[in-house]
This record gives C-alpha cells, sequence and structure tokens, in this order.
C-alpha cells in the first residue's frame, strides 16, 4: 500500500478559506448590516419569518456533524452496515415529530422549548432537562469541533491546535454576532458544501476500491452486509437502531432546542411540514451515503488494513487518509473534503451554541432579570452567553483529542441525556394522568438509570472485559513485513447483561423508566394533580379523550386562570 504524505495546495487552501469567509460574513451581515430590530425573538427565532427551504437545509447541516462524515463510516468498517437501518429510524421519527410533538410546540410558540414542562409540570422539571441539554452541548460540542482539525492536520502542516482556535472563534464570531438568522443561512451555505464534497468523495473512494461489483463481492465475503441480526447484545442490529435509535433520534432531530427553535422560526405549520419533509430526505441520503462510505473503504483497504498497520494512529484518522489514497493526484479534491468537514462542524457547532444561549438566558436568567430590560441588552446578554459557552467549548477540546473511537462516546453522551428527555416529554403530552411528583420522580430515575448503565458497561470496556467482535480485517495484501493484531476474545456471558446489551438501547430504557416511574408515582399522588390545558396534550391523546372529559379540563382550566 502506497502511504500517501500529500498536503494542500493552492487550490485546496483556496476552497478551505472561501467557505470560512463567506460563514464569517453571513454572520456579520446579520449582525451589522441588515435593518432589523434586534428583539430577543428576533435573535433566537428570526422573527417567526424563515423560509421554509433555507430552515430545512440548516437542519440537515446540523444534524449531518463531523460524527457523520468522519466516524460513521469507520464504524461500518470495522463494523459492518447494519447502521443503513438509521435511515428508516429517520423517517419513522419525522412521522411522530409531525403527528405527536410538533402541534403542541407550534401552538404554544415557545421561545425555549423546556418552558413547556414548566406549563405542564414545573420549574424544577424545566430546570432537569434545561440542565441535560446544556451537560450534553458542553462535552458534544468539542467532539464536532475536534474532527475538522483532525481532517485539516491530516492534509497540512498546520498546528491542530492553531486550527482549532480558528475554526472555533470564527463560528463563535458569526453566531454571536448574527442570531439564528445567521446560523440559519450560514447552515444552508454549508449544506451544499456538506452534499458536494460527500458525493464526490464518494464517487472517486467507489472508483477507487474497482467499482460496485468488487465493493459488493468485498462486504458481502466478510459480511458486512449482514444486516439482519436481531441478536439484542450486537453493537448494531436491526431493532437496536430501528426502536432503540428513534427514542435516541427522536431527542435529536425533534426534542432538542437547536431543532425546535428552526422548526418554530417559520410562519406556518404548512412550512413547518416541508422543512420536516426536506429534512427526511436530506438526512436519511447523507446517512446512506457515509454507510456507502465506509463500505468502500472496506473495499479498499481489504488486503490491508491501515488501522493494524499503523498507517493510521487514530480510528478518526482513517477518512482522511482514505481521501488522500483516492485524491492524491485530483488537485481541489482533498480541498472540497475538509471543506465538507468544516462545514459539517460549523453548523453543529452554530447551532448548539444559539440554542444553548436561548436556555440559559430564558431558563436560568429570566427570572432574576429586570422585567423592563431593554432588547439591546438583552441582545448584549444572549451574545455574551454564546462567546462564554463558545470559548469553554474550545477548551474541552484538550479533553475530547484523548480518546480513540468518536463515535462510541458520542453515543454515550446521547444516552445519559437523550433518553430522560424523551421521556419527559413524552410523559407530558402523551399521558394527562401524569404530574409534576412523577414527572420529577420519574426523570430523577431515569437519569440515574442511565448513569449507571454508561458507567457500567464503560468500566468493563476500559478494563477490557467487553468488547465488540469486528468484522474480519486482512494484511495480506501488504507490501511489507508486518503483524497483523489478534482478534479479541469475545465478550464473557458473565457479564451483568444490561453492560452488554447494544448502546442503542441506553435511551429506550431510560425514557421507558421515566415514564413508568412517572406514572406510577402520579398515580400515587393524583390528589395533587391539577387542571390540564388541552393544548398541551398531544392532538392524539386529544382526539382520544371524550368530549365531556375535554370540556370539563377546559373549564377546570378557566376557573384556575381565572383565580
Amino acid at each position: 500500500m502506497e502511504d500517501p504524505q500529500l498536503v494542500f495546495s493552492w487550490i485546496d487552501y483556496t476552497v478551505f478559506i472561501v467557505v470560512v469567509f463567506f460563514s464569517a460574513a453571513i454572520g456579520i451581515y446579520f449582525g451589522v448590516f441588515a435593518k432589523r430590530k434586534l428583539t430577543t425573538g428576533e435573535y433566537l427565532l428570526g422573527g417567526q419569518t424563515m423560509n421554509y427551504l433555507p430552515v430545512a437545509f440548516s437542519l440537515i447541516s446540523s444534524h449531518i456533524s463531523g460524527v457523520t462524515v468522519l466516524a460513521v463510516p469507520v464504524d461500518v468498517y470495522k463494523f459492518g452496515s447494519n447502521y443503513i437501518w438509521l435511515c428508516l429510524t429517520i423517517i419513522l421519527v419525522c412521522i411522530l415529530t409531525y403527528y405527536v410533538y410538533l402541534p403542541v410546540f407550534f401552538e404554544l410558540r415557545l421561545t425555549s422549548m423546556y418552558e413547556y414542562l414548566s406549563i405542564r409540570f414545573d420549574r424544577k422539571i424545566r430546570m432537569l432537562a434545561s440542565f441535560l441539554c446544556i451537560l450534553f452541548a458542553a462535552f458534544h460540542n468539542p467532539i464536532a469541533l475536534y474532527l475538522p482539525v483532525i481532517a485539516f492536520t491530516q492534509v497540512t502542516t498546520f498546528n491542530t491546535h492553531l486550527v482549532l482556535y480558528v475554526v472555533g472563534l470564527v463560528c463563535v464570531l458569526y453566531t454571536a454576532i448574527g442570531g439564528i438568522k445567521a446560523v440559519i443561512w450560514s447552515d444552508a451555505l454549508q449544506f451544499f458544501g456538506i452534499v458536494v464534497s460527500s458525493l464526490v468523495v464518494l464517487c472517486f473512494g467507489i472508483k477507487s476500491s474497482g467499482g460496485f461489483e468488487t465493493l459488493w463481492k468485498a462486504n458481502n465475503e466478510t459480511g458486512r452486509f449482514d444486516i439482519f441480526d436481531i441478536d439484542p447484545t450486537i453493537r448494531d442490529g436491526f431493532w437496536q437502531l430501528v426502536i432503540g435509535g428513534t427514542v435516541q433520534w427522536l431527542s435529536i432531530l425533534c426534542l432538542s432546542q437547536q431543532s425546535m427553535q428552526k422548526y418554530l422560526s417559520v410562519p406556518t405549520i404548512v412550512c413547518a411540514t416541508k422543512v420536516i419533509i426536506f429534512e427526511c430526505i436530506g438526512v436519511v441520503a447523507l446517512k446512506a451515503m457515509s454507510v456507502f462510505l465506509g463500505n468502500a473503504m472496506y473495499a479498499r483497504f481489504a488486503d490491508c488494513d491501515p488501522l493494524q498497520t499503523n498507517h493510521v494512529q487514530r480510528d478518526d484518522q482513517l477518512v482522511p487518509y482514505f481521501v488522500l489514497q483516492t485524491a492524491r493526484h485530483i488537485s481541489g479534491l482533498p480541498g472540497l473534503f475538509t471543506a465538507g468537514i468544516l462545514s459539517a462542524c460549523l453548523s453543529s457547532f452554530s447551532s448548539s451554541l444559539n440554542s444553548v444561549a436561548c436556555i440559559i438566558y430564558e431558563d436560568l436568567l429570566l427570572p432574576f432579570l429586570p422585567k423592563d430590560m431593554t432588547d439591546q441588552r438583552a441582545s448584549n446578554i444572549l451574545k455574551s452567553i454564546v462567546v462564554m459557552f463558545g470559548i469553554l467549548c474550545i477548551l474541552l477540546v484538550y479533553l475530547i483529542e484523548n480518546v480513540n473511537g468518536i463515535f462510541p462516546l458520542s453515543n454515550v453522551l446521547q444516552a445519559v441525556t437523550c433518553g430522560p428527555i424523551m421521556g419527559l416529554f413524552t410523559l407530558g403530552m402523551l399521558f394527562p394522568s401524569a404530574n409534576a411528583e412523577g414527572a420529577l420522580a420519574g426523570g430523577i430515575a431515569g437519569l440515574a438509570f442511565a448513569c449507571w448503565v454508561v458507567i457500567g458497561t464503560n468500566w468493563y470496556r476500559m478494563s477490557g472485559l467487553l468488547r465488540d467482535p469486528k468484522k474480519p480485517m486482512s494484511l495480506s495484501g501488504c507490501q511489507f513485513n508486518s503483524t497483523a493484531i489478534v482478534t479479541p476474545s469475545p465478550t464473557s456471558d458473565q457479564i451483568f447483561y444490561l453492560y452488554r446489551i447494544s448502546m442503542w438501547y441506553n435511551s429506550l430504557m431510560s425514557a421507558i423508566i421515566v415514564i413508568v416511574f412517572g406514572l406510577l408515582i402520579s398515580w400515587l399522588t393524583g390528589r395533587k394533580n391539577k387542571p390540564i390545558r388541552t393544548e398541551l396534550l398531544s392532538p392524539l391523546v386529544r382526539s382520544l379523550i371524550k368530549g365531556e372529559k375535554k370540556t370539563e379540563l377546559d373549564e377546570e382550566r378557566k376557573l384556575q386562570d381565572g383565580h
């Protein structure tokens, strides 16, 4: 195997710099030159006048982070193509978003989606969910930032941390200055960078691996297309991704502040429906492309695994290495690929910064601020939050860079936070009998369960007792002497069962814990129930409530509001 030592040409640098420049220029335009009154509603929701198409592009870009571009293909390369089932999961999530959750938020028109929890239950539940969201963002954003740095330093001689500071601070700058409109329009620009770079790299990758026939044969012979395994203990399986993945991705595509802010930035529910349709198509297509890229990588390296030969020291460097192998003689392609990863990073990071600013301002600070505060002061506070939180995330990259395997780490963070949040919103919207006491008990129980399982699982992994079986690798085609790494022994059946089941079930289990405990405690404390406003319930539940009961709930609510 030829060891590529390619660095950027001037064309590659030009492509990369153009992406960074236009991303910053959009933020500066909306923050300095756009004629508008910068209220909190304008800064956080774009005045609810955004066109559905750029919003859809923005959502696609923010959900296709560097994890999808760099980590998912490596996961497919090592463990097989089961991740393709996530495409079905995304479709199910979009359907549930449209019919179950989005109508409630669109009717209430809340700036912070966690305000729903204080209206439906009480402020303690709102604080719990807000804390989980901020915690997830604080540790997931460094992952999104670090991945493009890996790709860039693989093809240049620049210092890793210098690139990190430049990319991170540019993103913080345009997000702080321009607000949600800058985020959405820069994401829309970055969407095209992601799509074009992914398509070009995939096409050249398939060609370099010998075409579709060679790709199919190499992956099929090693079991990488065996995607119908239903064993709950395997890493990725059909039910794991379709059921467990649905719960996890509901918290990402729907029940997350950054997604809901963008849904609510369009003027009507009809526009929001169009956003969901385009978002579904785009995310499914890009997820499928990341799987096929993993297949192309294996077909290219089927006879000489660069991970075992130490041509690649970290899993997260394998995709850049593959691009260099594929495109070393194609001027501009490495720059296009790196710009695509940068686009994915910037869109995810900027969306997260804007949503965290909204949560901290609306959920934590607003109750303590003067009620006659000016719009200018409010926008300055929001900008300050973006800057401070952005710098914190940049500094936390120093922790992430010592972790080998970004995809499992990302799933661990999602398991701890996504399940409890999804459980709380589902408890509120689908179960009229749930009360504040039940929601608090369920939320704490679900969070404790998720932490217990994640900590136990990762302790066994770090001890070397719990391993995910990899698909076969080979060194038979290497043109130098090398020793193959011994395949790890299977995981012992003596390890507690919950530590052995797939990571995709963690969010599902914690969400079930939230709902079960929530309903049980609500039943035990039912006498404390307060009247429920029917608009706080999902339309599916409203249609099941008998007309008399619905009228009674509304009357009780009116009486309560009157007092």
